[in-house]
């Protein structure tokens, strides 16, 4: 009993230490949007988003970030439950990737001419996004 107070002291300085370090909060924020049947769960990382779970018509994406850049996006194009696309961004750039994943978990590129097309709706749907994403803070 006597090592029991040392070591409550020693647990207590490490969770001050570590808190006092600067570990940072992980919060969620929900809105929704029924006149367009959406709803947007944003988690932070202290103060900084670092995934938005967006829904809209069953259909589910999340958008995975890094100092304030969206990395990847999956997202839920059948309403299954399952993930079955799958995009990887460069930040500095913009360029991206598009995958399919299978239920098995195999995952395939699309085929380039896919891709392209893809670019180019993915270049006239960003400013809609951010304008979505700006209305929703």
């Amino acid at each position: 009993m006597k090592t029991l107070g040392p070591m409550l002291s020693c647990v207590a300085a490490v969770l001050l230490s570590v808190h006092a370090a600067g570990v940072l909060e992980i919060t969620t924020k929900k809105q929704s949007f029924p006149e367009r049947n959406l709803s947007v769960e944003r988690t932070y990382r202290g103060g900084k988003c670092i995934m938005l779970e967006m829904t809209q018509d069953g259909k589910r994406t999340r958008a995975f970030r890094v100092n304030g850049r969206t990395v990847a996006v999956e997202s839920d194009e059948d309403q299954d439950g399952f993930y079955e696309t799958f995009v990887v961004f460069d930040p500095e750039t913009d360029e991206f990737e598009w995958f399919i994943r299978t239920t098995n978990h195999v995952v395939h590129p699309v085929a380039s001419e896919k891709l392209q097309e893809l670019k180019e709706k993915k270049r006239k749907a960003d400013k809609a996004l951010a304008d979505l994403i700006e209305q929703s803070r």
